[in-house]
């Protein structure tokens, strides 16, 4: 019978025969998709394709349904990429049922591959709660963002890290926040607090705005209590490796240090990010601003 014998390697068509041989309508992936996903699901796939049926049905399966959420991110599907621990990490925060199924079977074949399976590019090395999240780790948010299980959790996440880490905008500000307190100016989209304006980065305009449009009535945190938006949605991010938890003051620090790299007046930066002067920022931030700003100088 074809794949008992483990003495004889398994060829490329061979086990992409076997997959193909059950896969019928409750396949994971368009035949589109399956052609791209082929190559390297044969690769990742030989181990075990002289094992047992079921061993192997179960993890194509969950390889399969990995090889298209690589292919919706843009991810190269590469072995060394697609096991990678923090890929699988945000597969796994976007599936509903079988958590512990697809993260066991996706290690179990990283590791038949000599693929390290602990740890990643992103870490989960400790930072000050001030600290401002790196650009990986700010990717990392948005594309756990998009794959949330529900599209409630999809809008108020990207809502939650685009007018934080994009606008400045967190707590209370961020609670009685609507659409209508978008404006876009020639110099730019501004979001209208109780405490004042606050300047959208260009980075995070465009999904703000195609956020906002989801919810163009009542709040934008619409749903539960809005002040306590930002701490649940952190729990949507403990515990997933290569996805830093959810933090406002994390948030508003990557805000502020992306605002002082903007050629605003001085001024009008203080003022977006409600501050009188250099002094209040954190030490990272504030090393950043003297250095931004040169020889300005900003009154108390």
């Amino acid at each position: 019978m074809l794949f008992r014998s483990a003495k004889k390697p398994v060829t490329t068509a061979q086990v992409i025969a076997r997959y193909e041989g059950f896969r019928g309508h409750s396949a994971p992936a368009t035949k589109e998709q399956w052609e791209k996903i082929a190559p390297v699901f044969a690769l990742a796939m030989a181990p075990l394709a002289s094992g047992s049926v079921s061993g192997f049905r179960k993890h194509c399966a969950h390889f399969v349904r990995l090889g298209v959420f690589c292919l919706e991110m843009g991810a190269p599907l590469e072995l060394a990429v697609i096991l990678r621990s923090d890929i699988v990490e945000a597969f796994v925060a976007t599936q509903s049922t079988g958590e512990v199924d697809a993260r066991s079977a996706l290690r179990r074949l990283a590791g038949l591959h000599g693929l390290d399976t602990e740890d990643d590019e992103l870490g989960d090395e400790h930072r000050e709660p001030q600290d401002p999240y790196s650009p990986a780790e700010f990717e990392a948010l948005l594309a756990h963002a998009a794959h949330l299980s529900t599209e409630h959790r999809r809008v108020t996440m990207g809502i939650i890290l685009h007018m934080a880490a994009g606008a400045g905008v967190v707590r209370g500000d961020l609670s009685v926040a609507t659409a209508s307190d978008l404006h876009e100016h020639a110099s730019g989209l501004f979001v209208v607090t109780p405490h004042g304006c606050r300047y959208v980065l260009e980075s995070s305009k465009d999904a703000l705005l195609a956020l906002a449009a989801k919810r163009p009535e009542g709040l934008l945190l619409s749903h539960g209590d809005p002040t306590n938006a930002v701490s649940r949605a952190a729990i949507w991010t403990k515990g997933r490796k290569g996805v830093p938890v959810l933090s406002a003051d994390r948030l508003r620090a990557t805000y502020l240090e992306r605002l002082l790299a903007v050629e605003l007046p001085v001024a009008e930066a203080l003022s977006s990010i409600q501050l009188k002067n250099l002094g209040r920022l954190h030490p990272g931030s504030a090393r950043l601003a003297t250095c931004s700003l040169g020889e300005t100088k900003v009154s108390a």
